[in-house]
């Protein structure tokens, strides 16, 4: 026997409580349990749990909400009442058993509903509360992106500009480019033409040099000899003209010896004979070209040596014409009763030389430029100096040639001080005490 009661939310019937059962064929059974409700009472056959048994049911309707399967034939009449009074009720507390799980079932969900919207309530609670705060800080966070987009305005605006000045700077660059490009291109043939004019001044001066001492050589030689006498006898003022002769061309032909120096020396064709010299030996020996000209001008000449067994790497005859050159202008600009010294030492890799005077001295902003060719300093306001100012800057050049170097150190009022420095071919060893040679003469000894 299966009891069927309706579902109060489907409609349909399904098995009660306690009354369940596998039923094969579910469409059938369902037309079957339709027609009962129905008809009050049917009958049929379905196959059992294995398909190919079939069982006669007998359907009876109970009430509106429920019915009864009676499967394999009826029982007695007597048994069938009594199972109609009965299930009735049996339907009856079915259907609020159902009632009650159902509403219990609600109650249930209802209460899990209230759960969850409280659970919900608070939830959403705080996400509105964090929503606020995040429109509060969108909203700043709006105010904040405002000002940026505005500084990033400004800032493209300045980038424009910056762009555009780049740009003007970067056609003022191409041109200047090109107009330093032209101006290199012109600085170059200037250079070029400048150096063919000054190689061509070097050969003008050298071949007049050359032309020029040939004449002043046969005025020296015929002045000389009218003053022997060749020529008759001279009277005193005749003989005293032929001194101004014979003195005005030595002049010249010095100077002239000076320009063609300086020409070979621009020129490059300087060439130098170097050897290992004996520094304090050759030094000594020129005490003998330089003391007539100290003498005529009351002057005391003293050397003071201080190398001894010293060798130097250079050329002699140009060390003695730096050495000449250096002792003649500080003889020429000391005033009489004045001193000239000549000095040498070493420290073992490097001799130097040193002239001092105790002339007028050299003021500090013409140092630089006395090196200069044909820069004269006039150092005595009251005579005139001779020469047209190329000896140092000869003497400065051979130096260098030779591996050294010519400074000067000075102050108006307290002489100059000229150190020529030059390589020292070897060391030596001994060290011996300074030696001093000193020749005080003066305009009234008698010497020329």
């Amino acid at each position: 026997m299966i009891v069927f009661v309706r579902d109060k939310d489907t409609g349909s019937l399904l098995p009660a409580p306690g009354f369940p059962r596998t039923l094969a064929r579910g469409s059938d059974w369902r037309a079957f349990l339709a027609k009962c409700m129905e008809e009050g009472r049917c009958s049929g056959e379905f196959p059992a749990q294995e398909e190919s048994i079939s069982v006669p049911a007998t359907g009876i309707r109970i009430s509106s909400n429920a019915a009864m399967v009676l499967i394999g034939g009826l029982p007695d009449e007597r048994l069938l009442a009594t199972a109609l009074r009965i299930l009735p009720l049996f339907s009856a507390l079915v259907i609020g058993e159902h009632q009650i799980s159902v509403a219990a079932a609600q109650a249930g969900v209802g209460a899990d509903a209230n759960a969850k919207a409280e659970v919900l309530t608070r939830w959403l609670g705080a996400s509105r509360d964090k929503l606020r705060t995040a429109l509060q800080s969108s909203g700043q966070a709006r105010v904040a992106l405002e000002l940026q987009d505005e500084e990033l305005r400004a800032a493209s605006e300045e980038l424009t500009r910056s762009q555009e000045a780049i740009e003007v700077a970067n056609q003022n660059l191409i041109e200047t480019n090109a107009a330093l490009e032209l101006s290199s291109a012109e600085a170059q043939l200037d250079r070029q033409r400048a150096e063919d004019a000054n190689r061509a001044k070097s050969e003008f001066l050298a071949t007049m040099s050359h032309e020029l001492r040939t004449p002043l050589n046969a005025i020296g030689g015929y002045a000389s000899l009218l003053e022997m006498g060749i020529g008759g006898e001279m009277s005193g003022l005749q003989m005293d003209y032929l001194a101004r002769i014979k003195r005005s061309q030595e002049h010249l032909s010095t100077l002239i010896s000076d320009v063609l120096n300086y020409a070979k020396v621009e020129a490059g064709k300087i060439e130098l004979d170097l050897a290992d010299i004996d520094l304090d030996a050759e030094l000594g020996s020129i005490g003998s070209l330089i003391e007539p000209q100290a003498a005529a001008r009351g002057v005391t000449y003293k050397f003071s040596p201080a190398a001894a067994g010293v060798q130097v790497r250079t050329d002699r005859d140009k060390m003695v014409q730096i050495v000449l050159n250096l002792l003649t202008n500080a003889v020429k600009f000391t005033p009489a009763g004045g001193r000239v010294e000549l000095c040498s030492s070493s420290d073992g890799a490097t001799a130097w030389i040193q002239v001092s005077d105790t002339g007028q001295g050299i003021p500090a902003d013409k140092l630089s430029s006395i090196f200069e060719p044909f820069v004269q300093l006039e150092r005595r306001m009251d005579a005139e100096q001779p020469g047209v100012g190329l000896g140092l800057a000869i003497s400065r050049d051979l130096a260098e040639r030779m591996g050294g170097g010519i400074v000067v150190e000075s102050a108006p009022g307290k002489g100059a001080t000229f150190t020529l420095r030059l390589p020292i071919a070897q060391a030596t060893n001994g060290v011996e005490e300074p030696r001093q040679y000193e020749a005080s003469l003066s305009p009234e000894s008698g010497a020329d």
